[in-house]
C-alpha cells in the first residue's frame, strides 16, 4: 500500500567516493528488502529538486521517508555502515508479512 510505503532517498555525485560506498550499502540493502522504494538523486543533474527538499549540499546525504513523511535524514555520517540498522528500525512488521505472503 502506498501510504505504508518506505522511501529511501540517496543524494549523491558521482565524483563523490563516499557517494559511491554508500549507493553500494544502500543498492545491497534495497536487494534483501524489497519493500523500500529507493529514489537516487544526482546534486548536478537533480540540484532544483533537491533544493526543493531542503537536503543540504554536504554528501552523501540521505533521507528515509515513511507514509509520505520524512523520518530520518543524514549526511556525511561517520559510519554508514549503520545503514540497514536505520532503515529497519523505521519499518513496519506488518509490511513484512504482507511481502512474505505475496512471495509465497
Amino acid at each position: 500500500m502506498l501510504t505504508d510505503s518506505l522511501v529511501i532517498v540517496d543524494v549523491a555525485s558521482a565524483y563523490c567516493p563516499p557517494c559511491i560506498k554508500v549507493a553500494r550499502i544502500i543498492d545491497s540493502f534495497a536487494g534483501q528488502h524489497p519493500g523500500y522504494k529507493i529514489i537516487k538523486l544526482d546534486i548536478d543533474r537533480d540540484a532544483l529538486l533537491i533544493a526543493q527538499l531542503k537536503i543540504a549540499a554536504a554528501l552523501p546525504a540521505v533521507v528515509l521517508y515513511k507514509s509520505g513523511n520524512e523520518v530520518w535524514r543524514n549526511s556525511r555520517s561517520e559510519d554508514w555502515s549503520l545503514l540497514p540498522q536505520t532503515f529497519l528500525k523505521y519499518h513496519d512488521k506488518n509490511n513484512d508479512k504482507q511481502h512474505l505472503n505475496e512471495n509465497i
